[in-house]
């Protein structure tokens, strides 16, 4: 069974559940936030905690693989598409200056 829960609509948006990729990890907790520009990080080190429960399914913190806090706060949160979001055919924005940092907001 998988639960798929979000603060907001535009939490829910970045969902990755996918049946045909199961996770290797009981549970894990992502906010959105990926690595800084240029920076390499996996995808464990941006997660807030990815982790297995014990065998009585119950929580135990020897288990649970934290993120990286020295990448995480110089990482940059992604934000859903702005559906008002027009551009001029002479406008060229790179993807990068439309993520912000999490600091930003």
């Amino acid at each position: 069974m998988w639960i798929a829960a979000g603060t907001s609509t535009n939490g829910m948006y970045f969902n990755q559940l996918n049946p045909q990729n199961p996770y290797d990890w009981d549970y894990l907790i992502t906010d959105g936030v990926i690595p800084a520009y240029q920076q390499k990080a996996s995808v464990l080190q941006t997660r807030v905690v990815s982790g297995m429960f014990d065998r009585n399914w119950h929580f135990n913190d020897s288990l649970a693989q934290r993120g990286s806090t020295e990448i995480r706060s110089k990482g940059r949160l992604r934000h859903r598409p702005n559906d008002n979001l027009t551009l001029s055919a002479r406008c060229s924005i790179p993807m990068w200056a439309v993520i912000r940092s999490p600091k930003a907001h």
